[in-house]
């Protein structure tokens, strides 16, 4: 298997995989991640990881390539930070 650079991506760059829209979180010039805009609003987990050229889902190298996918043109607003309720009881 020849190791290669992904595609140039933009980071929060919306993509598009066969008919799935997923968010793109460019972690280096080698790995990025791909969050569908579900898991993307819940901090994860990972959907798909690009890695030298290949996309893999949960692990498993997928028979998609970075060149399957496709830019919208869009871009993804950040995740909202969770909101952490403690709650006090008083006993």
């Amino acid at each position: 298997m020849e190791f290669r650079q992904n595609k140039s991506f933009r980071n929060l760059g919306i993509y598009k995989l066969q008919d799935e829209l997923l968010i793109l979180l460019k972690r280096s010039e080698q790995i990025s991640f791909l969050f569908t805009p579900d898991t993307w609003n819940l901090h994860g987990p990972v959907d798909y990881r690009v890695s030298h050229g290949g996309i893999y889902r949960h692990g498993e190298l997928t028979t998609w390539t970075d060149e399957d996918l496709q830019d919208t043109g869009l871009t993804a607003d950040p995740p909202n930070p969770f909101m952490r309720i403690d709650y006090l009881s008083t006993n």
